[in-house]
């Protein structure tokens, strides 16, 4: 009758935790927790999660603020077997680890429970399990959230880029028949200053939609990378040239070390780095200063890198923080992802005698003989 009556309780617990509660509130663990604690015959008690810091405390059975014994509650959590402590004049507390693929879930405190130790042990593993479950359910939750809440960004993101395109056009072409029609005149050219500006931001807007597009297809995971040897002396100069217009009369110095090996990178993402890197270090320099762009071997690793050097406001100097312009902005954002994307890191360092150094590094070509060699 005892073994009947033992089966049945763990039964119906397992019912408890798993069938029904798939029904009603699959994430409550309090609920899961009182139901194995009646199922101990146990009319008081806690819940404790993670016993080893930042411990999160659920009270069962009526009680606000259960007393715990901190050194068994730890030690039944070390050996991973069930302790009792039993004081004059007190119950009995049962200290049950909960443990499930060798994992220790939590410690049920159980006041004075009257079902056998086989029991006491069986009830344990099906909570365990039903914290592990409810876990997970949280996680998958979560995961599914985020999967919409980027799809959603994605879409948007297209669909503003989109929207913005078409105007853009429309504006560039009115700065280029403007600037046609100004160029015919004999008078003196006072408006010439405000085109070349205005000519100027809309090159970097249509840049900015450009990172808004690269930020979406590499969300989507449509940003596929094509690695070949690209030589970081013709990198340098694309970026340099393909900011004509942004860039002005800024001295831009190219330095590649005589040894410095090609990079293995996908052209197209690696120029997309590289140019972000140079417009956000002219935005923030001093129009007098030059801005260099240093390529070299990384020791004797089979590794590039490429920094952007200038002369802005840098680094405090004390703390060694970054500015608002080196901690984040949208061409910084496409500059990690794409430059994780592509097998290679990322850093802003503090420039000696005032401004910052952005440093990539890069996986290097590596050439299986002489005659493949450039």
């Amino acid at each position: 009758m005892a073994r009947r009556q033992e089966t049945e309780t763990l039964y119906q617990l397992s019912l408890d935790l798993f069938a029904n509660s798939a029904r009603s509130a699959p994430n409550s663990l309090s609920t899961a927790a009182e139901r194995s604690l009646a199922a101990l015959g146990a009319a008081h008690g806690a819940l404790v999660l993670s016993p080893h810091g930042g411990s999160e405390i659920i009270p069962l059975g009526g009680q606000t603020s259960p007393r715990l014994d901190r050194e068994t509650l730890a030690e039944s959590e070390r050996q991973g077997v069930p302790l009792w402590i039993r004081k004059e004049g007190a119950e009995p507390e049962l200290y049950l680890p909960l443990e499930v693929g060798g994992r220790t879930q939590g410690v049920l405190v159980a006041r004075a429970p009257h079902a056998t130790l086989a029991v006491l042990a069986a009830a344990g593993r099906l909570l365990a399990l039903a914290i592990e479950r409810r876990t997970w359910l949280e996680e998958q939750a979560r995961l599914e959230t985020l999967r919409v809440s980027e799809a959603w960004k994605t879409a948007l993101l297209r669909a503003v880029s989109h929207d913005l395109r078409s105007p853009l056009t429309a504006i560039r072409l009115e700065v280029e028949g403007l600037a046609r029609r100004l160029a015919s005149r004999t008078e003196g050219d006072e408006e010439g200053p405000s085109l070349r500006a205005l000519e100027t931001e809309v090159e970097r807007l249509a840049r900015r939609i450009d990172n808004l597009l690269s930020l979406a297809r590499l969300e989507a995971g449509q940003a596929q990378q094509h690695p070949e040897p690209v030589a970081a002396a013709d990198l340098a100069r694309s970026a340099r040239e393909s900011l004509g217009a942004i860039l002005g009369e800024r001295e831009i110095v190219i330095s590649i070390e005589p040894d410095c090996p090609d990079l293995r990178v996908d052209p197209a993402l690696a120029f997309e780095v590289l140019a972000n890197l140079l417009e956000n270090a002219h935005r923030y320099s001093p129009k007098e200063s030059a801005i260099e762009i240093r390529a070299r071997r990384v020791g004797s690793e089979a590794r590039v890198a490429l920094e952007v050097l200038d002369r802005g406001p840098g680094f405090e100097s004390e703390r060694s923080e970054p500015t608002p312009r080196s901690a984040g902005g949208l061409g910084l954002l496409i500059v990690r992802s794409l430059t994780t994307l592509l097998g290679g890191t990322f850093a802003l360092e503090p420039r000696p005698q005032g401004g910052t150094i952005a440093r990539l590094e890069f996986p290097a070509a590596m050439y299986e003989d002489s005659e493949e060699s450039p």
